[in-house]
């Protein structure tokens, strides 16, 4: 009976470690490469693809999140113009149940103005991948009121006026200390007015 000898490997330590260092660079290379991109991978980055048509993309931008009753479930992959109005793109992942007669809003996300695709389920059945939801069944982003910012710019200067009225009533407590033996002048008092708190 013969025996078959195996082939001798060389020891790790008596390796080059050039080579190994450059195989080790590329395997991380490649393994950061397919993290960043791991929604393009095809099992990864599985998802079904629909549309809705807004009347103003209202900050929405491609990469922003996608959520149902506020739990995130896909993404957005494109916002571009369609004739006169705008056309979102978004993937959804897993199996989250929306009828036919599903709605989309754009909603704030942060208060640094990120927003977010809200997907309001209704109808019954599921929506078909590739369908688009239309104008009718679509809100754009918040967007404010003239007649708000009126009376915001209104709040703000009766917030100033009371704050300016405020101030005088320290100025006359403090005209009534100046003189009265506590240290404080009348020239210092006046700078005080002239500096604008009366």
């Amino acid at each position: 009976m013969r025996i078959r000898l195996l082939p001798r490997t060389t020891p790790f330590r008596d390796r080059n470690p050039v080579v190994i260092g450059a195989v080790g660079i590329t395997t991380l290379a490649l393994l950061t490469a397919a993290a960043f991109n791991a929604d393009s991978l095809p099992v990864i980055g599985n998802g079904d693809t629909y549309s809705a048509a807004f009347s103003e993309a209202g900050g929405l931008k491609p990469g922003d999140e996608v959520r149902i009753a506020g739990v995130k479930v896909g993404k957005v992959d494109e916002v571009d113009l369609d004739g006169d109005h705008v056309k979102v793109v978004f993937r959804v992942k897993g199996d989250p149940q929306f009828g036919t007669r599903t709605g989309a809003t754009i909603r704030i996300k942060t208060i640094l103005g990120s927003k977010y695709l809200a997907l309001q389920p209704k109808g019954s059945g599921q929506l078909r991948p590739g369908s688009e939801i239309p104008l009718e069944r679509t809100t754009p982003g918040v967007r404010r009121r003239p007649g708000l910012q009126r009376s915001d710019d209104h709040q703000r200067k009766g917030r100033h006026r009371a704050a300016g009225e405020g101030h005088g009533h320290h100025l006359d407590d403090l005209r009534g200390l100046a003189g009265g033996g506590t240290g404080l002048d009348q020239g210092t008092v006046e700078d005080l007015e002239d500096g604008g708190l009366a």
